[in-house]
């Protein structure tokens, strides 16, 4: 990544490189987080025959990823639905039944009850933090 000739192409098309600090991997978490869901998945091929299979698998997996993977860092709604405001809706309805249950049942539900909300900041490791929608 800090070869000449890839900081000549960054310079030739106008990118500012950065680097994280060396043998920090969680400088970029969100990142990190990406390429390790990227690599584990199941359907992940040992290699791409040519470009076109690459960018297909890149495609369906971003599909994937968006609009059906429920992540965790989100309270287990899809990025599509905190995107589109869907996910307010889903929490509470999700907080709804939850107490619903845990009046109809006490005995099932032990210490501190559970409530399906999203941060309203996110904080990154040496990283400003950015505003997130509740």
């Amino acid at each position: 990544m800090r070869s000449k000739k890839l900081r000549g192409l960054f310079e030739k098309l106008q990118v500012k490189s950065s680097y994280g600090r060396p043998h920090t991997s969680n400088d970029n978490a969100y990142a990190e987080s990406l390429f390790a869901t990227f690599k584990g998945r199941v359907s992940m091929p040992e290699y791409f025959e040519n470009i076109e299979s690459a960018r297909e698998y890149c495609e369906s997996f971003f599909h994937w990823y968006n609009h059906i993977h429920l992540h965790s860092g989100l309270d287990f709604v899809t990025p599509q639905s905190v995107h589109v405001g869907a996910h307010l809706a889903i929490y509470a309805k999700r907080n709804s039944l939850l107490a619903e249950n845990r009046a109809a049942h006490p005995s099932r539900h032990g210490g501190k009850p559970k409530i399906y909300a999203m941060d309203a900041e996110v904080r990154l490791k040496h990283k400003t933090s950015c505003a997130a929608q509740v």
